[in-house]
């Protein structure tokens, strides 16, 4: 995220592809969801997409109702929109590669100038004749009577959090996933390494599911395909060159790669992808990774756009930029509904561009007369080889520190992303020494102040190449993740104790570091190019989608067209006309703590946040195996309860009370063969009186001793 105005984590700041800080999950909202099965929801039958190049009865109709034409005219201006737009199978069968200048008539090819001149002459479009969508609470009875079957949307990933995006989506007897990322642990969690998607109702539709389709290769959106990978026994995954790289790294790790990569398959902007009635084309999109795409995805009742993570950057260093022309071809092709990037709706103006961001690192590293060490994100693919060019430029030598950053330079070095002279760019080792360091520019892992990575272990004194002089220049080149900040400040502290100067967000108005994901100005040009009927903003907490969804009413949306859905949530769209379930999905989420897999609901979590606030207390007690009484005083063992003195000085009280205790609930149990009900009783007693004490509530672990 932009770090100099975000308020939020995102995925885009993680070692490796991602890592966004996690806000605390609501229990209201899915601690303790559960699925129910929807046997009864059977849409109903629907008539085949139209095949060939010649426009269909009802395009015809469309077009005549659209522009009061008589039905011969709409026929002949239909079979002009045909050869304009040629058919997904005749573009699939004849191979026929998209081409930006045969578009409809009217839409300029410099799609983005003609929209910043014209910025402030276009007006709302006009949606007063559309009408609002009717609402049921029914799954199956809102289109019964159409013949028709609905198209339907249903988000598990990515809404009301920044992170883990995944989202199912159903037609007939079709579903498909687009993006299986990871969130990343929070406060919340305490020992969670990261959440996963709960992919339940896609596992009871196993038959149904014709596989993945990823929009690019950041952690938050294909972290979670190790892990659910074999419950589907590696069905078919579509991904772009650059998320392959990275997806098979992971699968690689996880000893998966041999059973997944008959499966895996590549696709751009002119390889669209059929999956059953699924119709799906790519359009890149810029983001802080190159190779990202959105989606046009099409059924026989629904056209709906995904853009996944997007920025519009006037200035675009890519090789391959957003096709802005395709976006705009897609628009004029009709949009049902547009799901777009909400992370940094919030903002105002235009997602500032690399290229500021690259002159400013450029005249810092041309300024400097010790060594440069930049911190950034291993995923940031173009920032790395702009790097890379200007130390060629100045005469200096790039080393690189840090597992995932050195294993993304060299994936993306290896599948053409970035290029470098021999010897320019090497490892940091000992050998490096031995150059002055005018020469030197290292860059390095750590820019969120992780306890193990690069940068950390350079401030700290225990890298065993690289210490700090007087003479380095530090820059954090990243977004500042909220909840990692005191973590950054400490590796700050640390740097500037050692005489080095360091240059971030609060100490220094000189921008490193933008953001990959789209603010005010970027979603209007999107809506006013794919002039969409309907939207649902994407990813995010529910006041970065709000404002997406206000921002869409500004443009011409109607308000009741701008829909606000929560993960397990469902939109239902049919010929234009969209509506929505409340949680029809009861979604419980899985987590991974070093290798294992639990779910959120598991009361480990609670008991780990209660030993963390109020500490354990052992209660060992020696009972005589027949009487049951006590042959000795009760031992108190605390843990993380009490400062050690007052510990010391309450362990005869404890202890007495526990006796007393203990004695009274001896007699009411007796003659009765229930020790667990006696323990239960007994700590829960215990918990009441501690609580009532001392004002805190520690876990009371009562332990006996047969003798």
């Amino acid at each position: 995220m932009n770090d100099s105005t975000n308020t939020h984590p995102h995925h885009e700041g993680a070692e490796g592809g991602s890592q966004g800080g996690r806000p605390e999950r609501k229990p209201s909202r899915g601690f303790f969801r559960r699925r129910p099965r929807h046997d009864d929801a059977r849409p109903h039958e629907s008539e085949k997409p139209h095949a060939g190049p010649h426009p269909s009865i009802e395009s015809v109709d469309i077009i005549a109702a659209d522009t009061g034409l008589e039905p011969a005219k709409a026929m002949t201006e239909a079979e002009t929109t045909a050869a304009a737009h040629p058919s997904w199978d005749e573009m699939n069968e004849r191979k026929i590669p998209y081409d930006p200048n045969k578009r409809t008539a009217g839409r300029p090819v410099d799609t983005l100038k003609t929209y910043l001149e014209s910025k402030d002459q276009r007006g709302r479009r006009n949606y007063a004749e559309q009408a609002a969508p009717r609402r049921t609470n029914s799954w199956v009875d809102f289109w019964e009577g159409t013949g028709k079957k609905p198209t339907r949307i249903m988000p598990i990933g990515g809404l009301e959090e920044v992170g883990g995006n995944s989202m199912i989506i159903e037609y007939d007897q079709d579903i498909f996933v687009v993006d299986c990322g990871v969130l990343f642990g929070g406060d919340d969690l305490p020992g969670v390494d990261f959440i996963l998607p709960d992919l339940s109702y896609v596992q009871e539709n196993r038959d149904r599911f014709r596989g993945f389709v990823i929009t690019h290769g950041h952690l938050d959106h294909i972290g979670a395909l190790p892990h659910l990978l074999p419950a589907f026994d590696f069905p078919p995954i579509y991904a772009p060159k650059l998320a392959i790289g990275l997806m098979k790294k992971h699968l690689e790790e996880a000893g998966l790669l041999k059973f997944a990569e008959k499966n895996i398959i590549e696709y751009d902007e002119f390889t669209p992808i059929k999956m059953g009635s699924f119709r799906i084309e790519g359009f890149r999109v810029d983001h802080s990774l190159p190779d990202c795409f959105g989606l046009y995805i099409q059924t026989p009742t629904a056209k709906v756009i995904h853009t996944g993570d997007f920025r519009i950057d006037k200035k675009c260093m890519d090789e391959k930029k957003a096709d802005l022309d395709k976006i705009a071809a897609i628009g004029d092709r009709g949009v049902d509904l547009l799901m777009a990037d909400s992370t940094n709706a919030l903002l105002p103006g235009w997602t500032p561009n690399e290229k500021d961001v690259v002159d400013n690192l450029e005249a810092a590293i041309a300024e400097a007369e010790g060594r440069i060490i930049i911190t950034t994100f291993s995923t940031l693919v173009t920032r790395l080889q702009k790097i890379i060019n200007i130390a060629e430029k100045h005469g200096r030598k790039v080393y690189v520190n840090g597992r995932s950053m050195i294993n993304n330079i060299t994936l993306a070095r290896d599948l053409g992303f970035i290029k470098f002279e021999p010897g320019t760019v090497k490892r940091v080792t000992k050998h490096m020494l031995g150059v002055p360091d005018n020469k030197v520019v290292v860059v390095t892992t750590g820019s969120q102040g992780e306890t193990l990575a690069g940068l950390t272990r350079i401030a700290n004194g225990s890298h065993p190449v690289l210490a700090l002089k007087e003479t380095d220049l530090v820059i954090h080149s990243a977004s500042m993740i909220p909840s990692n900040g005191m973590k950054f400040l400490s590796v700050v502290n640390m740097i500037a104790r050692k005489g080095a100067t360091v240059r971030f967000k609060l100490n220094n108005p000189t921008r490193y570091h933008t953001s990959g994901h789209a603010q005010a100005e970027d979603l209007k040009l999107m809506m006013e190019l794919t002039k969409p009927k309907h939207v649902m903003p994407l990813h995010g907490e529910y006041f970065m989608r709000q404002a997406n969804a206000q921002l869409a009413v500004s443009m011409g949306v109607p308000k009741e067209n701008a829909h606000m859905v929560d993960n397990g949530d469902a939109l239902e769209i049919l010929d234009g006309k969209v509506r929505k379930i409340a949680n029809p999905l009861k979604l419980v989420d899985s987590v991974v703590e070093k290798g294992t897999v639990g779910q959120v609901n598991d009361p480990v979590f609670q008991e780990r946040l209660t030993m963390h606030e109020n500490g354990v207390l052992v209660v060992l007690m020696k009972v005589d195996r027949r009487s049951r009484r006590l042959v000795s005083q009760p031992k108190i063992i605390s843990r993380g309860f009490l400062f050690k003195t007052v510990a010391q000085q309450r362990s005869k009280d404890l202890s007495d009370v526990v006796r007393t205790r203990y004695d009274r609930l001896l007699e009411k149990f007796s003659g009765q063969k229930k020790q667990k009900d006696m323990v239960y009783a007994l700590r829960a007693d215990l918990t009441r009186w501690i609580t009532d004490k001392y004002e805190k509530t520690p876990i009371v672990m009562p332990i006996f001793i047969e003798q």
